[in-house]
């Protein structure tokens, strides 16, 4: 059952103003302030480099701030918590990570013994184990390389295997960095698809993700990063998509010039969606 905060609602993180510097020098984080609560879907949205995939590790329970706090399920993470083997066992299991490259989460023998690793160092009993990995490997289509290496697979297979791994747990909420970088059209249509489902059972899903072209699909609501590593926007994704100066501001989208009928003039382009622009001749 899921720990509620001391407030008494369904809060999963809540983090006040964070900041977190590698190495005690190189800032990657500032002045973040986020919400989120049970069943919600959330994008961090941010170009490459702003810090998305270090506030994925801290809502993972990987990092800690530097400055700042944050809680998790109304407790605060700090590395001092998670040397308590209990809340350790507590929040491994309700929180799940993707990493956006697999490689760094793939490292066992065979795809079958990737899913079993979490179960197994959760200490669920041999007969759940087994039944998680049949469940898994029938739900994203796995049975075929059940036995093969990790290291021998596509890109695609790969972040099949690693999620895989993490829906083992059966975590309360998902933590997924750029899910569909380096995934073909089908693949990602796929992910997609799986997330609605997942969403459509009540987890709590948070997508790190410069991809706008999925934002309405994955998330309802966004945070958006700045390159100065701190959150400059939040609002339902609708919006966020719609404000073209926030996104040109972040770099998710570029400006584009072009000379027409004697005019020149210029408006933001994603060129991944399907887009229409009215020119001058136009009413």
């Amino acid at each position: 059952m899921m720990i509620q905060d001391p407030s008494g609602d369904r809060r999963v993180y809540d983090l006040r103003d964070v900041e977190f510097l590698y190495g005690g020098t190189h800032r990657a984080l500032q002045s973040v302030h986020l919400r989120v609560n049970a069943g919600e879907r959330i994008a961090i949205l941010g170009s490459n480099g702003c810090g998305k995939s270090t506030l994925m590790q801290i809502l993972g329970g990987l990092l800690f701030p530097t400055k700042g706090e944050a809680y998790a399920f109304g407790q605060k993470l700090t590395e001092d918590q998670f040397r308590e083997a209990s809340f350790t066992a507590f929040f491994r299991r309700r929180v799940g990570l993707l990493f956006q490259n697999p490689d760094v989460q793939l490292f066992c023998p065979t795809v079958f013994d990737e899913i079993a690793f979490g179960p197994l160092q959760l200490d669920f009993s041999r007969e759940e184990v087994l039944e998680k990995c049949r469940e898994m490997l029938g739900m994203l289509n796995l049975e075929k390389i059940a036995r093969r290496s990790p290291h021998q697979l596509s890109g695609g297979e790969k972040k099949k295997v690693a999620l895989a791994s993490v829906l083992a747990l059966n975590p309360d909420v998902l933590l997924l960095d750029e899910p569909t970088a380096g995934l073909d059209p089908r693949t990602q249509v796929w992910l997609v698809e799986v997330l609605d489902e997942l969403h459509s059972l009540g987890k709590t899903i948070v997508t790190a993700t410069h991809d706008l072209s999925i934002l309405e699909e994955i998330a309802d609501r966004a945070y958006v990063m700045g390159e100065d590593h701190a959150l400059v926007a939040e609002g339902p994704s609708d919006e966020i998509l719609n404000d073209l100066d926030l996104l040109l501001r972040v770099n998710l989208i570029h400006e584009h010039a072009h000379e027409h009928e004697g005019f020149i003039h210029r408006h933001g382009h994603l060129h991944a969606l399907p887009h229409h622009h009215d020119h001058p001749d136009q009413p």
